[in-house]
């Protein structure tokens, strides 16, 4: 096997890199110019046109479009009734966002392990969790991966609890042949400018609850209760909660047209993910993520996981250096903080939000899991969007080169005195080396 590049040998990936897809293709361009010829830059038909093709694609009875996705997480904590004191099970191995509306709403966000081969919430750790306080489960479907969600469910019946999906990552995926978002109470999706499905900024709430769908209107969609059925006990509040979550037109005009393409780029996102994951398999060590049997993810992201043991103890962050050198896009991962987060654990943020003054998030918690997880996940590769078989099979030779080097990188190591620690980025979501 030739020099590694971090070494002063040539790097294996020579390929074009260029794997990404415009953001904003011709069609949407032209649709958002058309919405400002037309003065529909605040309001329009045509987003209450694509929150009704958003329902039946995922299959839901409501829908409900919004500025952003943690907008729509915060109005499904609301919705499903969640109030001062009230606890949500949510991962700690997730974006701050996923947890943070929960304290919007006074409510204690109780962190939980994550499976390390999913990456997703793990069941297991959910029952020692819950508490009379306990008021709704939040699933992580993190990098377009279903969570264990039958498991899930049955936890959540048993103790009267609600479910709601963050579907930030998870516009496709299936769980048993549904669509992630309308397996639980609510469902919630981000079609920010990295998704899969872009709005620049916006979002989508989706329920098959009435209630659930009228609540989450008064919350932060004045102009929707006027729309809601006589009969609605919501309707008499016009004014809202006093927030605003109205999506942009123009955004809903770039998520509509690009939806066109969402299942085709899906498959080819999938195809060339897999292929990658075959092309590696075969390195110790190296641990895609794995998904649940029923489950069809999407790629999303390309996420795995780094076991230093059968790599001859070599740090996580060196192993990714010698990636990158070879011309390989891979970074860490900032997710599992939260339970450790200064946010979370300064009672200042909530002491005159409970009777008790004593909220329970101010105990540290340890979870092993994520702690473990959080310093060996890694990205492994970009999105690839495009088909690009010769740059694929570069990555599979550069990760398979660096695999058999492990002994070079070891002596690096004791060189420079490096060290397996905390390699993630706290509190970012995605670190590029």
């Amino acid at each position: 096997m030739s020099k590694l590049a971090l070494l002063g040998g040539n790097k294996t990936v020579t390929a074009n890199t260029n794997v990404q897809l415009p953001l904003v293709g011709e069609k949407a361009i032209e649709k958002v110019v058309e919405l400002c010829k037309k003065n529909q830059v605040s309001t329009s038909p045509l987003v209450y046109e694509f929150e009704d093709t958003w329902k039946k694609y995922v299959g839901a009875k409501y829908a409900v479009s919004t500025n952003c996705g943690t907008s729509a997480l915060h109005e499904a904590i609301f919705a499903v009734g969640v109030g001062s004191g009230d606890e949500v099970l949510v991962p700690s191995y997730t974006w701050i966002f996923t947890a943070a509306p929960i304290t919007a709403l006074h409510g204690v966000p109780v962190f939980c392990e994550v499976d390390i081969d999913t990456h997703t919430l793990d069941p297991n750790d959910l029952e020692n969790k819950i508490t009379p306080r306990t008021k709704a489960i939040l699933p992580v479907h993190a990098w377009g991966n279903p969570a264990s969600m039958d498991a899930i469910m049955a936890i959540a019946k048993k103790h009267n609890l609600k479910v709601i999906e963050d579907c930030a990552h998870a516009v496709g995926p299936e769980w048993k042949g549904k669509k992630v978002g309308v397996v639980g109470d609510v469902g919630c999706y981000s079609f920010q400018g990295s998704k899969p499905l872009i709005a620049g900024e916006g979002g989508m709430l989706v329920t098959n609850d009435r209630e659930i769908y009228e609540r989450a209107c008064t919350l932060a969609h004045y102009e929707r209760v006027f729309q809601l059925p006589d009969d609605s006990p919501y309707k008499p509040y016009t004014t809202s909660m006093g927030f605003k979550h109205r999506v942009h037109p123009l955004g809903m005009a770039i998520a509509s047209q690009e939806f066109e393409y969402l299942e085709e780029r899906n498959a080819v996102r999938k195809a060339n993910g897999l292929y990658f994951d075959k092309g590696i398999s075969d390195i110790k060590g190296l641990t895609p993520v794995q998904t649940y049997e029923g489950a069809s993810r999407e790629y999303s992201y390309h996420y795995g996981r780094y076991d230093e043991e059968y790599m001859d103890g070599i740090s996580t962050i060196t192993f990714l250096q010698a990636l990158k050198e070879e011309g390989i896009s891979v970074g860490v991962c900032g997710y599992g903080f939260l339970h450790q987060a200064p946010f979370f654990l300064t009672k200042d943020f909530y002491s005159n939000s409970f009777p008790d003054k004593n909220p329970p998030m101010n105990e540290p918690v340890s979870l092993p899991k994520t702690e473990y997880l959080r310093n060996r996940s890694f990205l492994m590769a970009p999105r690839f969007e495009i088909e690009c078989k010769d740059l694929l099979d570069q990555y599979i030779e550069a990760y398979h080169k660096v695999a058999a080097n492990v002994g070079e990188l070891h002596d690096y190591e004791t060189k420079h005195g490096i060290k397996q620690t905390d390699v993630a980025a706290s509190g970012r979501s995605i670190n590029l080396l």
